[in-house]
């Protein structure tokens, strides 16, 4: 198989030109939701504020302005990140698209790198026939399936960076809170792990024809009744292969992100 045109565009789409009706929801539901975030960092900020000023009047008997403008910086950039969230996160997708298109760009000498499945050929009996030709078939259908996945992958990674964006002004407001700063910078990292996903996608669907075509398990069909098997055997070994590895590609992208 080869990389699909409506596959990759959907790919290197930013969420606004991916669905522009999904993305102008999200973008309302996101800021709707801001005055709660705003809430919950004001709330952050006064708790902490308040804790630290009786710490202090107990160890020192004034408020140290140092200690005090740290803080006062901290949830500055916290109340930034909070209202700035929605364009911080549509650029980590474009940087996770400008990856993904220097990959794409990338050509080798080959004019087409595409798996296809072996033809079969020799004279064989007709048992032999039957029995190759259900396994090409079964082949074809993994190849056609493969194809089909990438498009459901693409579409549920995208349907998951619109619930990211859509959260993200709540749980970046966690940020501020040394208790509950995991709970944000983990959920940044997932929404980065999605958005590379795309990138792992696209290199896998450019490098796993590219690795197959010439790799050690390859066998030329020939006449011969156990090299045909074996071909189309193998076939559908790597095509299984090729599925279990889109399948896997957010949970590789997360594990680069230490998620």
């Amino acid at each position: 198989m080869k990389i699909d045109g409506s596959t990759l565009t959907q790919l290197l789409s930013s969420l606004d030109k991916y669905n522009p009706v999904a993305n102008e929801l999200i973008e309302k539901i996101s800021k709707g939701l801001l005055p709660v975030a705003m809430l919950i960092l004001s709330v952050l900020m006064y708790i902490e504020f308040s804790d630290t000023n009786k710490r202090v009047q107990i160890e020192q008997g004034r408020v140290n302005m140092e200690l005090f403008f740290s803080i006062a910086w901290k949830y500055f950039v916290g109340f930034i990140l909070v209202i700035y969230s929605d364009e911080i996160f549509d650029s980590i997708v474009r940087l996770a698209n400008a990856i993904g298109n220097i990959i794409n760009k990338v050509t080798t000498d080959k004019t087409e790198l595409k798996f296809v499945v072996p033809e079969i050929s020799g004279k064989l009996k007709t048992t032999q026939k039957m029995i190759l030709n259900g396994l090409n078939a079964i082949a074809h259908f993994f190849n056609w399936f493969a194809e089909i996945l990438a498009k459901i992958l693409v579409f549920l990674r995208a349907f998951e960076l619109f619930l990211f964006k859509a959260f993200a002004k709540i749980l970046v407001a966690a940020y501020v809170s040394d208790e509950w700063r995991p709970v944000a910078t983990g959920f940044i990292k997932k929404f980065m792990a999605v958005a590379l996903q795309g990138c792992l996608i696209i290199l896998i669907l450019k490098l796993y024809p590219a690795l197959m075509a010439n790799d050690m398990f390859s066998i030329a069909a020939s006449g011969n009744w156990l090299k045909n098997l074996s071909t189309m055997f193998v076939s559908l070994l790597k095509s299984g292969v090729f599925i279990l590895v889109l399948i896997g590609s957010q949970r590789k992208a997360k594990e680069w992100m230490g998620g």
